[in-house]
């Protein structure tokens, strides 16, 4: 083979290999980032995930008191209720006895 084109390949193949082992670095150093950022992610869903069981305990919290509200606010409105139907009923005896006085009242 011809010195020169025996150079020249020469040459050529070894700019080829100097690029490949570029590109190889270049890959192992975006694998590198690539490890780092899926580290960071898996730190994120660790938070995450002690946000998320927060959260879950606080709308356990939430649903305890509503519900502790609704029976509260219910003995409320049965007590009231109950203080309704008492004033109710004194209306209705005080309307009696105002009737039967002014019957009374009349036949004299």
């Amino acid at each position: 083979m011809d010195p020169e084109l025996t150079t020249f390949l020469t040459d050529r193949f070894a700019e080829v290999d100097r690029q490949f082992t570029e590109v190889g670095r270049r890959f192992d150093e975006v694998h590198r980032q690539f490890d780092e950022v899926h580290r960071r992610l898996e730190g994120v869903d660790r938070r995450l995930d002690g946000h998320d069981q927060r959260f879950d305990a606080l709308d356990r919290k939430i649903d305890e008191k509503f519900e502790e509200a609704k029976r509260y606010f219910g003995v409320l409105a049965e007590d009231l209720r109950g203080q309704l139907q008492t004033v109710a009923e004194g209306h209705l005896e005080l309307d009696r006895r105002v009737t039967r006085l002014e019957r009374e009242r009349r036949k004299r």
